[in-house]
């Protein structure tokens, strides 16, 4: 097995990883180079260097389409089933952003028009697990987070679905609300009820913007299986999706969706236009083509073989002593969340086991680790991870001892606690994380993965917040927002 050198070059470490032959249960979706070569689009990743182009004539522009790019977009729409499609190279942070401020430029311009012109706030009810880009796109647009919180799956510990009566019960207390964000699925894959959230938000003349980052995938197995799971045929009015994440193209792409007339398509393409580079990646935007073109040529068939795959691995897992995942009714699949808890492992142990082998998992939350399929994701890889999980099993009770035998006390997962909200703070100072009880955040503290903030501007820091926080870095994650003499920015 080869060692990946630590404090060499970012290209050793690439050409490193790429040599191993892992099984990668991470993102970007495609897996690696042999999805392409099965069907014969090496000559895309050969040639990378003579790709990487600007807006020479015939090339298009992506904010002024009129010829290969304007194709590619109508691709994407009639893929998705929408009524307008932006193709995005900023990824779906981009998009959640624009969509944010296409709210809140709807709501300002609503106000004009009936002469209110007094300076209310802009609500926004959102879901406190939203992305980091949510946050940032309302610190852009003015806009005040009206925050609902997500169930908690009982069994796991993790974030569940947001309940439509959660957001019924929001409207009531915030009628003058102009939209609703939903993430879903979220980051372990469990979806919320969307059509009921919709016909709600609807109801109060409100926008839903769904984040469906994670669920690039779930029309296609829509369309295989006879459903209904994405949020562009349950009534969501934006959508925003990364086909990155669980499909074919690179890294940092992704799409918008609009659904109906109650978002501006003009609107949310300026605000794009205002976000996103002023020089698109032809290289990304070229990985977009060869994405829908496996998808409306193969689809097929990669859909059902994902499907299979799940299947075999589900069914295999079932034999493995003190292995258990997520079964919450409803989680998308695709995502594997894992504990092997009973056997006296805890998620950090497990996920280092299985790095051992090879195996390189999406995220590790409190018992679980969740491993993330993808199209480009081969049988082998799932028989590997069977047989991993079967050796570190039998290790764990070849090891353990009498006193372990009641496995370990639930380790919960990321936490989202409720804290007192005040103004974002003007002034600011930096204190040491251990003394910021009390305070109120000014910049947002972010684990990542999975890129939820903890703590968000505005929210007043408790004991429990710090505690957990301390033990994140103590653990070795990584949190956005914590400098590195670990002091955090509060208002003064």
């Amino acid at each position: 097995m080869v060692t990946i050198m630590k404090n060499k070059r970012l290209n050793d470490f690439l050409s490193q990883y790429a040599a191993r032959d892992a099984a990668r249960f991470h993102m970007p979706g495609h897996k690696g180079r042999r999805l392409f070569e099965r069907f014969g689009y090496e000559y895309f990743y050969d040639n990378l260097p003579d790709r990487d182009i600007t807006e020479i004539p015939g090339a298009d522009n992506l904010f002024l389409q009129n010829g290969v790019l304007r194709h590619l977009t109508e691709r994407y729409r009639k893929l998705y089933g929408s009524d307008e499609v932006i193709l995005l190279i900023n990824g779906s942070s981009c998009g959640l952003e624009a969509a944010v401020l296409t709210v809140a430029q709807r709501a300002r311009t609503r106000r004009q028009r009936t002469g209110n012109t007094a300076s209310a706030d802009i609500k926004i009810i959102t879901a406190r697990n939203c992305h980091k880009s949510v946050l940032n796109g309302m610190m852009l647009a003015g806009t005040v987070p009206i925050y609902i919180y997500p169930e908690i799956d009982a069994d796991s510990g993790v974030m569940a679905e947001v309940l439509p009566e959660t957001v019924e019960q929001s409207f009531d207390e915030n009628p003058d609300a102009e939209a609703v964000i939903i993430t879903s699925p979220n980051y372990y894959g469990i979806r919320s009820d969307i059509a009921a959230i919709a016909e709600t938000a609807h109801r109060h003349d409100a926008i839903l913007i769904v984040d469906q980052a994670h669920g690039a995938h779930l029309k296609f197995f829509d369309d295989f299986r006879g459903t209904k799971t994405s949020a562009g045929s349950l009534g969501a009015d934006i959508v925003i999706t990364s086909t990155h994440k669980t499909l074919a193209s690179f890294t940092q792409t992704a799409v918008a969706g609009l659904y109906g007339d109650l978002a501006d398509p003009s609107e949310f393409r300026s605000m794009v236009e205002k976000l996103e580079s002023s020089s698109p990646s032809y290289i990304l935007l070229s990985s977009l083509e060869i994405n829908a073109d496996l998808l409306e040529k193969h689809a097929d068939r990669l859909i059902p073989e994902w499907q299979e795959n799940l299947d075999f691995f589900y069914y295999a897992a079932k034999s493995i002593t003190g292995l258990d995942w997520i079964r919450h009714p409803l989680l998308d699949q695709t995502k594997i969340n894992l504990s092997m808890r009973r056997t006296g492992l805890g998620g950090t142990e497990l996920e280092h086991r299985l790095r051992a082998r090879n195996i390189f998992a999406e995220m590790v939350s409190g018992d679980n680790v969740m491993l993330m399929t993808g199209i480009g994701n081969r049988r082998c890889d799932y028989e590997r991870l069977i047989s991993a999980l079967t050796e570190i099993s039998e290790e764990c009770l070849h090891d353990r001892s009498p006193a372990d035998k009641g496995g370990l006390k639930p380790l919960p997962a990321f936490p989202l606690f409720k804290l007192k909200q005040h103004p974002i703070p003007k002034g600011k100072e930096n204190v040491p994380l251990k003394d910021a009880a009390g305070r109120i955040c000014a910049a947002a503290l972010i684990p990542y993965p999975p890129g939820i903030p903890l703590i968000c501007p505005g929210e007043e820091f408790d004991e429990d917040t710090v505690q957990v926080l301390q033990k994140m870095l103590g653990a070795g994650q990584d949190v956005m927002g914590v400098d590195d003499d670990v002091f955090v920015l509060v208002g003064k």
